[in-house]
């Protein structure tokens, strides 16, 4: 019966049936009728009634060797469903070990299943599915008591109270993430385009220089960013490209002038947060520049994340061997994973940002540099 067979998937599973104490037994001998077995998996007999599904189950959920219990209810003429999940539904208010339910006959036990669901206890169609649904809880506790390194990297507490006082752009986020450690590459900003050829220069060639608005997302896909600038007249051609696609792509955009920025090479990568209002900070990591909208190839973490953690978001990428250096080129997965878990303790610490964007984190040689961020915040 469904009995056998929930201990069959519990046994294929890795999961262990739970084998009575001396004393349940001695509680089910007195409650349960003689064709009933008194050992796991319990049956309770087909014509059984509220009062004794609510006997075996106050025998078995106090039993210190039972960690969570599965009801498997098939209805017989006499059975009292809406009583019976109340009843499981009583049971499961008293303990805090998991209690799944499994009414099998679709219509004829609707009514109960409605109670269930109703009062937060979960209804399985098929008992395999329970089981799988423990072994999942199971792999997740073990995950939870796992020793896990949370690093503390320490920061500027006042430069980052400083950056976040009134927040307007790139500038009071680059100060915010130099606070926690972030490098950046050399950057000036220019609102004309005189003042951006000295930039150029100021920084060196080539250089790179990107629109700055707060109403601009994906700056490359509309022109608003120019790269292998290599002399002050390309540097004042770039910033006039630059304004006027803006002006003909995003027609109204607030402009503030532009970003120039040595040129970096190196792998891209892209690091992202976005406060989730059940979860928390969830830290995003994957291959970063244009790649990251045409691949998809992204991992998810929930802050605050351990060296553990951050490592298993690296690997479970489909681009993760490019982390280890391409084409001779050697990357540094310590700086990815510091990046990850700094980017995770800043989240941590400043509830009211929303969503942060950087893209991309270039790795040159062993260090990692912030090429441009994004921010959200509450309102």
């Amino acid at each position: 019966g469904a009995g056998v067979i929930t201990a069959d998937e519990i046994s294929e599973r890795g999961l262990e049936l739970a084998s009575f104490t001396s004393e349940t037994s001695r509680k089910l001998e007195e409650s349960m009728p003689d064709e009933s077995g008194k050992v796991n998996p319990l049956d309770v007999i087909g014509d059984a009634g509220h009062d004794r599904y609510r006997e075996a189950l106050e025998a078995v959920i106090d039993d210190e060797r039972v960690d969570s219990v599965i009801v498997i209810l098939t209805p017989q003429a006499n059975t009292e469903i809406k009583k019976t999940a109340k009843t499981v539904v009583k049971t499961s208010e008293s303990t805090e070990k998991p209690v799944m339910s499994c009414f099998m006959g679709e219509k004829d036990v609707q009514k109960g299943i409605d109670i269930l669901e109703k009062n937060d206890i979960p209804d399985f169609e098929d008992p395999k599915d329970a089981v799988k649904a423990l072994k999942q809880m199971n792999e997740y506790r073990k995950f939870r008591e796992e020793f896990r390194d949370y690093s503390k990297y320490g920061y500027d507490e006042e430069k980052a109270e400083k950056a976040l006082e009134d927040p307007s752009g790139y500038e009071d986020y680059e100060k915010l993430l130099r606070a926690y450690g972030f490098k950046f590459p050399l950057t000036k900003i220019a609102e004309a385009p005189n003042p951006a050829a000295e930039a150029a220069q100021e920084v060196g060639y080539p250089a790179v220089m990107k629109i700055r608005s707060p109403d601009v997302q994906h700056k490359t896909d509309i022109g608003g960013v120019q790269t292998g600038i290599e002399s002050r007249k390309e540097a004042k051609e770039a910033f006039n490209n630059i304004v006027g696609s803006i002006y003909d792509h995003r027609p109204g955009s607030e402009i503030n002038g532009v970003l120039v920025q040595e040129q970096m090479e190196g792998l891209e990568v892209a690091l992202g947060m976005k406060r989730d209002p059940q979860f928390g900070p969830m830290i995003m990591v994957g291959l970063g520049g244009i790649y990251i909208e045409a691949l998809h190839d992204v991992s998810f973490g929930i802050a605050p994340i351990s060296e553990q953690e951050a490592d298993q978001m690296i690997e479970e990428l489909e681009s993760s061997e490019l982390f280890e250096g391409v084409r001779g080129e050697k990357h540094s997965l310590e700086t990815v994973k510091d990046a990850i878990i700094r980017l995770g303790e800043l989240s941590m610490n400043h509830e009211e940002i929303k969503a942060i964007d950087i893209n991309p984190l270039i790795l040159k040689e062993k260090e990692a540099y912030v090429a441009d961020i994004e921010m959200k915040f509450e309102e």
